[in-house]
Parts: C-alpha cells; structure tokens; sequence
C-alpha cells in the first residue's frame, strides 16, 4: 500500500512516446505509455537539462488515488469463534499472504526491536490514514517486503518497504465482530542501478538524490507524500458461511518538475487520471490473489482442525 513510489520518465531518443513507469513496493509493479506525434526530433539531453533546472522552474503536484473494497468468495464456518482463532493463531502466516501480492513477494517480519526503532514514523502514518495507533512493545509488528527486481529500460531498481502491521481485537470473544488487520505503509528505498545518465533521472524523479527536502531530512522526502492503509476482517454471510474483507486505498502526492509537465503529451488532469487508473488496476491484481490464498489456507486451517479433533474422538 506504496511506500515510496518510484515515477521513472523516460524519453526515447525521436520523443515520439513518453513512458512513465509507477514501481512501487507492495502495491504498484506495472507500467503504462502515453504517445504523442512530436513536432521536432530531441534527445534525452532535453530531459536532463529540465529535471537540473528544476528549481528555478518550480514543481506541480501530481494526485493518483486509489480506494477499493475486495471480498472473497464465502468460506465455511462452523463458529465465528473460529475466524476469531484464525486470525490469532495464524497471525504471522496471515501477515505474509496480506503482503505477498500477485507476484508472491518476499515479506519478512521485523524483529520487536527493529519495529520498535520505526515507531515514530508508524504513528504519524497511522494518524494520516486514520488507523489505530500501533504499539510495537505490546506485539504489533513491521514487515519488510522485497518485490524482487525490476528491470526498466536498462535499469534495474531492488526495492523494499516497511508496512506496519496491528491486529485488533474485539473486545469480548466468542462475539460476532471478527478481528482486524491494518496495515500501514510507514517508508521504502529502491536500490537503482544502470547507467549514469539513467539513474540521475531516476533520483531526481523519485526524491532519491540526496538533495535535503523542506523538512532538513536530506531524503527528498518532500518530492512524494504517500498514504497506504489497508484494513483486513471478516464477516458472517450466512449462518454456515463467512466472507474475507479488505478495504484497501492508495494517495500519492508527487512534486513534478513543472518545466518537465509542459513537455507530456497530456494533460495533469489526465495524467493524474491514467495514473489513478494503473494504481486501481495494481490493487484489484494484487488484493485479488492476496484474499485467494487466505481463503484457500482459511479452508486447509479447518480441515487440519476437523481431522485432528476427529483423530482424538
């Protein structure tokens, strides 16, 4: 649910299309192409000279959202204590299978330590996204997820982000409220590497050049304002059956060189639309397969439960 997207431009040596690549870390591994017919002949020069002006020029915000609501198909359910159970015992499974993604990406749960050390961060993005706050010493957790490498027009960027997952409980037990987890983008870095020229506008469009930001933390974090939340629970659909939930949204806020905006073959409005569109079309492919497995381990987890307790009868 991004965590620092990365919005690599590329400009082909005629400038007869403009490819803008979103690749995210958890959420966001696709790529989409606008085209234009171009009124003279230019080299990718243009490009580099635009991005180190950038300052003098000034930067425009470019907006892509995406908020989604996903269900599973129903599940058997004996009890709702038994989702209840589910969502407890199997808590450390259920934090890869949120995060794996369609890609089955690689998520690792942090240390107490290492997530306590993210604390802060995480409370600041649970308070813009309107999460629970966490509480890393009483047993909530962050996961680094590696989405494996991407390779993009002779580059190839590693890329790792930290999502703070909470589990929240009902009150009571035995109750017909499921708990739920939330997941929470708190921060991530691409490792890029490829030629000089490439990697130079890959930073610089990405916050990644080292350059401090308004707020002194020297990680361009002013170039990009990313908002991830997800939330992950279940409901009763009948009385033999329950369904798996998640409400997932997405809002990045990227600075643009304005001088570079002037050059798109579209407008902001329309770019922002088509980039709306590749970050829906990411979630629904992403938070598809995630809710198939944990539908699918859901069933194995009860059929396992059943022939045990029918073994010791």
């Amino acid at each position: 649910m991004k965590y620092r997207i990365a919005l690599f431009a590329c400009f082909t040596t005629t400038a007869d299309s403009f490819t803008l690549l979103p690749a995210s870390s958890a959420l966001i591994s696709s790529s989409y192409n606008f085209h234009r017919t171009p009124k003279t002949s230019s080299s990718s020069s243009c490009l580099y000279a635009a991005l180190k002006n950038e300052n003098e020029k000034g930067t425009t915000t470019l907006h892509f959202k995406g908020k989604q609501v996903f269900r599973s198909k129903p599940v058997p359910l004996d009890s709702f204590s038994s989702i209840e159970a589910f969502f407890i015992k199997e808590s450390d499974e259920l934090r890869k299978l949120l995060l794996g993604g369609s890609g089955n990406n690689s998520a690792k749960i942090l240390s107490q330590a290492e997530s306590i050390a993210m604390q802060d961060d995480w409370l600041e993005r649970a308070r813009k996204s309107g999460g629970d706050l966490p509480s890393p010493d009483k047993g909530d957790i962050v996961c680094r997820v590696n989405t494996g490498g991407m390779n993009f027009a002779g580059l190839n960027i590693q890329s790792d982000a930290m999502i703070g997952t909470k589990l929240v409980t009902p009150n009571t037990t035995g109750g017909a409220t499921s708990p739920e987890f939330q997941l929470t983008f708190i921060k991530d870095r691409q490792n890029v590497t490829g030629p000089r020229f490439l990697v130079f506008i890959f930073n610089k469009l990405t916050g990644q050049d080292g350059k401090k930001s308004e707020h002194g933390d020297g990680d361009g974090a002013n170039e990009q304002a990313v908002t991830s939340f997800t939330r992950f629970f279940a409901e009763r659909s009948s009385e033999t059956e329950a369904t798996f939930i998640i409400e997932t949204s997405l809002d990045i806020a990227v600075k643009f060189p304005s001088l570079l905006l002037k050059i798109l073959p579209v407008s902001k409005e329309k770019a922002e639309e088509q980039g709306s569109a590749s970050v829906v079309k990411t979630l629904v492919r992403d938070t598809t397969a995630s809710l198939e497995r944990i539908a699918d381990y859901y069933k194995l987890v009860s059929v396992m439960q059943h022939d045990s307790a029918s073994i010791k009868d």
